[in-house]
């Protein structure tokens, strides 16, 4: 998860908690415009270019990030972000399904905004429309490598590896490079 200070997290701590309460449970669709709420506290603009409009927010997060010290940066979003879809999919029970929920909600997200580059009326517009882009990059890498990823180990371990006929090994090359070999079992 990003690391942003303690304090700004504790800013954000009750707001981010009651609107992951108030989620719990919601459709694909429902998740996809709560990421969007959280979004747009960074940019009004970069927020209704991607589809999203202040009426349908829960004011009490979006004032909670609009109102930290020198305003809501990428981390703070990261943070945030990560910790909603944590707290409202994941909940407490890592599962395959809820893993591909979350990422799936990041990856529709970034898919669906990145054609609005193009359009973006000015040049500020477009830099934040790319943070934003960036920031969804980097919150689906992290539920990635630090749930997925471990998950799957675990699940390899107990039930078997589905490439059964390979090994891939990190090997060091010649040069110094590491280089990926397979090899059959």
């Amino acid at each position: 998860m990003p690391y942003i200070p303690q304090d700004r997290r504790d800013l954000l701590e009750e707001p981010l908690l009651r609107f992951i309460e108030l989620h719990k449970g919601s459709s694909n669709a429902r998740l996809c415009d709560c990421v969007l709420v959280i979004l747009s506290s960074f940019n009004e603009d970069a927020g209704s270019s991607l589809g999203f409009h202040w009426e349908d927010t829960d004011f009490d997060l979006r004032d909670s990030l609009t109102d930290l010290p020198d305003g809501p940066n990428v981390g703070d979003l990261n943070y945030t972000i990560t910790r909603f879809l944590e707290g409202a999919v994941i909940e407490d029970e890592v599962r395959y399904s809820k893993l591909n929920r979350c990422v799936g909600v990041l990856s529709t997200l970034r898919v669906l905004s990145a054609p609005l580059l193009s359009g973006a009326r000015c040049e500020e517009l477009a830099n934040n429309l790319i943070d934003c882009l960036g920031v969804l990059r980097c919150c689906e890498h992290e539920f990635l490598r630090r749930l997925h990823d471990p998950y799957e180990d675990k699940c390899i371990e107990k039930n078997g590896d589905c490439f059964e006929h390979y090994r891939i090994e990190l090997a060091v090359r010649g040069d110094g490079t590491w280089g990926k070999i397979q090899l059959l079992r």
